[in-house]
């Protein structure tokens, strides 16, 4: 008998074009993140007087959180980004094979953020019965990208009704989706006094960053025995941030007049990669308006003098926005 090799298992995703939940082959497969899925439950047990064990064990919610963990890269950062955010359509710049994609969160009215069916397993194992695995409705809760200097990193929580298996019957793959990392040496973080002023000023001492979207979304639980797993995701006030770990020389002690005076400050996190054709460059885009809301304690960070500032988005009323992201890359169609 075969065995279930963690080394094989693979994972694929699809946009579930037949809306949230709806079960759609998975025929993409992404490379520079792993979705490692966990089966979660809540289950009331009950022992009675008179007991010392348990006689009851029932189970009133099952469902699916996928941690998200890997580098950050172009090609798969524009389904992740529609997994949490607003995607615009793809526009192809002139004929060639780069397309230009806009994520934004709506202040006041709910995203139109994308939900995704997932199958894990290993395909080379379908004729031996061992099993693949689903779940659908798969939608992140929360999102974060990590720039340091040595990589930029992804973490983050994929929320999903419940599994099940699929058997013998995993999708075939389509589209294996080219992986073309961004990397620190491509990333600039500046800002400015308005969003219309960004890039603006160069922090030319950035000693990391944290960009994060947490709390995005939560599961909607209902009594109908018609139904398995949550009936719905609920869009909920999501927690945006951004941390940044500057040296606290001239520039770097800038954003506490922000923290004082209550004003704005805009920032955008930008990596410009290799040329995908022509003048279109493999581009990353974060610009957000936000208040500094902390400041931590001086400390030491790789040999200088540093302190880091805490980031909350906030909406802008000439911008009309609190963040946006933007993406190209070589994907066409979610």
């Amino acid at each position: 008998m075969a065995e279930r090799a963690s080394t094989f298992q693979t994972v694929q995703i699809a946009k579930e074009a037949g809306g949230w939940g709806v079960n759609t082959a998975a025929v993409k497969k992404i490379q520079s993140v792993e979705i490692t899925p966990a089966i979660k439950s809540a289950v009331q047990v009950f022992t009675p007087r008179g007991m010392k064990v348990a006689t009851i064990a029932a189970l009133g919610k099952e469902w699916v959180e996928a941690k998200v963990s890997g580098f950050a890269a172009y090609n798969d950062l524009f389904y992740l980004l529609s997994a949490i955010m607003t995607p615009g359509t793809p526009t192809q710049g002139g004929a060639t094979a780069a397309y230009a994609t806009t994520y934004s969160i709506n202040p006041v009215a709910p995203d139109a953020a994308l939900s995704y069916s997932v199958e894990v397993g290993d395909p080379s194992t379908w004729s031996s019965g061992i099993i693949a695995s689903e779940f659908s409705g798969a939608m992140l809760t929360d999102l974060t990208l990590d720039f340091t200097r040595e990589a930029v990193k992804v973490d983050g929580t994929l929320l999903g009704k419940g599994f099940a298996d699929l058997g013998a019957t995993m999708t075939t793959v389509t589209r294996v989706v080219p992986v073309q990392p961004v990397l620190p040496t491509e990333v600039t973080i500046s800002w400015a006094t308005t969003q219309a002023g960004l890039p603006g000023t160069s922090l030319l001492r950035v000693l990391g960053a944290n960009f994060k979207i947490a709390n995005k979304v939560g599961p909607l639980w209902v009594v109908n025995a018609a139904t398995t797993g949550c009936v719905a995701t609920i869009e909920q006030k999501p927690e945006m941030t951004l941390t940044l770990l500057l040296e606290a020389d001239t520039l770097g002690m800038g954003p506490l007049a922000y923290l004082r005076n209550g004003a704005s400050m805009f920032v955008r996190i930008e990596a410009l990669g290799p040329i995908i054709a022509t003048t279109y460059h493999y581009t990353l885009t974060l610009d957000g308006a936000y208040k500094v809301t902390n400041v931590s304690e001086f400390k030491d960070q790789d040999g200088v003098y540093a302190l880091e500032y805490t980031l909350s988005a906030t909406y802008d009323p000439m911008w009309l926005n609190c963040v946006q992201a933007g993406i190209t890359c070589v994907e066409t169609a979610f």
